[in-house]
């Protein structure tokens, strides 16, 4: 092994070859060895003393100029502790990376979870409108019990004065039917829904509303009873379909329950009172060569529309 020897001037610091007597840079004499035969030179397997910086030779423990004792720290060690170091530096960069990812991966995540929320509120603001036309045609169908308990048939010429109210707001609550249907809220058909809802407005507001003769008979009670029946079943099934949930028994009364004897029988009763009184009727002649018979319009109506909607 060749040997090198260290300069002892502490501003110059040179390591020299073997063969040199003196320091190449400075002149200075090369400082004689001790009894070791090692000091100031540095061979494979030399290590450093970890208080001084001397070169001590292999074999021994402690150092030759401070007397300390030797740590391991051998110039193979030292490589071995810088590569070791090295490792940890790009371990320690590898873990910041995968916090920076991990990092990205939540925030992914909770930009999803705003998503998702946006979908759970629709699902919560659609069960909350359901449940109330639910709780809204129960409390129709308590009065109606109530009233018939208490009065019998008596009962039926005051349905009309005592709900009419209530069964109008909800009936035009259910525009949002139809609009839940045009924006996309529900599944269903936005021109079902209109048809749905047109025919309920029809019948209230029209055929009932415009004859106060009509709300005094037992029809309306009939009518109202079935209306409150059908819906009563009809929104819980959109309450469980929410959350798609599937009730066979609820589905198949959703589906099943339609009775149209009674409103033919509305109608029936609506066009013969319009016939009597002309109320609503246009005649000839007139300023603007325009008539109108409600008897006609009912009829057509029940061609066209009421008819299609319900079967």
């Amino acid at each position: 092994m060749s040997e090198e020897w260290l300069c002892s001037d502490s501003k110059c610091n040179r390591w020299n070859a073997g063969h040199r007597s003196k320091c190449i840079a400075c002149g200075k004499q090369r400082p004689p060895a001790k009894e070791s035969g090692r000091q100031n030179s540095k061979f494979l397997g030399d290590w450093y003393c970890s208080r001084c910086g001397s070169v001590n030779w292999s074999r021994t423990q402690t150092c030759d100029m401070c007397n300390s004792p030797r740590f391991g720290d051998n110039i193979g060690d030292q490589q071995r502790k810088g590569f070791s170091e090295t490792l940890e530096y790009i371990s320690r960069y590898e873990n910041v990376r995968r916090n920076l990812r991990d990092k990205d991966k939540d925030f992914g995540r909770r930009r999803k979870s705003q998503r998702l929320t946006a979908d759970e509120f629709r699902r919560v603001y659609l069960f909350l409108y359901n449940l109330f036309q639910f709780v809204g045609y129960v409390y129709i169908l308590f009065i109606l019990s109530i009233l018939y308990a208490k009065d019998g048939i008596e009962s039926m010429k005051v349905a009309y004065s005592a709900l009419s109210r209530v069964m109008k707001f909800l009936h035009l609550l259910q525009i949002l039917d139809f609009l839940h249907a045009l924006l996309g809220y529900t599944t269903g058909s936005a021109l079902f829904a209109a048809l749905h809802l047109i025919n309920r407005l029809v019948m209230l507001f029209v055929m009932i509303d415009g004859e106060p003769r009509i709300q005094t008979k037992p029809v309306v009670f009939y009518l109202f009873a079935l209306y409150t029946l059908m819906d009563v079943v009809r929104y819980p099934y959109y309450m469980f379909r929410v959350f798609k949930v599937s009730i066979s028994l609820l589905t198949w009364l959703r589906y099943s329950m339609w009775m149209p004897l009674l409103p033919l029988i509305s109608f029936s009763e609506d066009i013969s009172y319009f016939q009597e009184t002309e109320r609503f009727s246009i005649s000839l002649p007139n300023p603007t060569n325009f008539s109108f018979y409600p008897p006609n319009f009912i009829r057509l109506y029940l061609l066209l529309g009421f008819f299609p909607c319900n079967y």
